[in-house]
């Protein structure tokens, strides 16, 4: 009973086949795509942080410094993390 396959409801029995793989196309123009709306949602992120960062500073240039040094920081971080996952399955 512990197993899917042999997963009863309602009184039948349900059996189930092999689950079917996706394929991901990794062509060049959804690549492009990809990284274009990623970079877009960035932008809009940061520039609804400036926003927000100004009700509260009323000093243009030091919310756009600290969205700078935060998105920044995140970056970096978040690059040296993807590259030591890469480095511990052996992709680099």
């Amino acid at each position: 009973m512990d197993r899917v396959d042999d997963a009863i409801v309602r009184g039948r029995e349900v059996r189930h086949s092999r689950p079917q793989f996706l394929e991901i196309d990794l062509g060049r123009a959804r690549r492009w795509w990809g990284w274009a709306g990623y970079l877009l949602f960035y932008a809009l992120v940061a520039v609804a942080l400036v926003a927000l960062l100004l009700q509260f500073t009323r000093s243009a240039g030091l919310a756009v410094g600290l969205v700078v040094v935060m998105v920044g920081y995140m970056s970096l971080m978040g690059r040296w993390a993807m590259n030591a996952i890469d480095q511990h399955h052996g992709r680099r």
